[in-house]
């Protein structure tokens, strides 16, 4: 999940929703396989109960995150790259000259 998540914030692709979306829902299988095999009786849950809350959290987070992806990448294609990249410099610059300022 945290190797999912920083790959999200260095590559600025439609396709990084996608693997965010499968993230969540193959944590949200291995949920429901843990409280299914729990109520067989194979294995013992350490929360319990609240182990089925996170699995639906973690579907309908699945289930969210795709259905931006559609809306995520048409913005991207409409978007002009020259004012993006221009935007993201002065993002960066912003971010040095705070880093500098807090190194004082």
């Amino acid at each position: 999940m945290i190797a999912a998540g920083l790959y999200e914030k260095r590559v600025r692709d439609p396709k990084v929703i996608i693997l965010s979306a499968a993230t969540l829902g193959i944590l949200a299988l291995w949920d429901f396989a843990m409280v299914t095999l729990a109520a067989i009786g194979h294995v013992r849950l350490a929360l319990g109960g609240r182990t089925l809350y996170w699995a639906i959290a973690q579907a309908i987070g699945a289930y969210q995150t795709w259905k931006t992806y559609s809306t995520y990448k048409m913005l991207r294609a409409e978007s002009d790259p020259v004012i993006v990249e221009q935007v993201r410099g002065q993002v960066n610059e912003l971010r040095k000259v705070k880093a500098d300022h807090t190194m004082m």
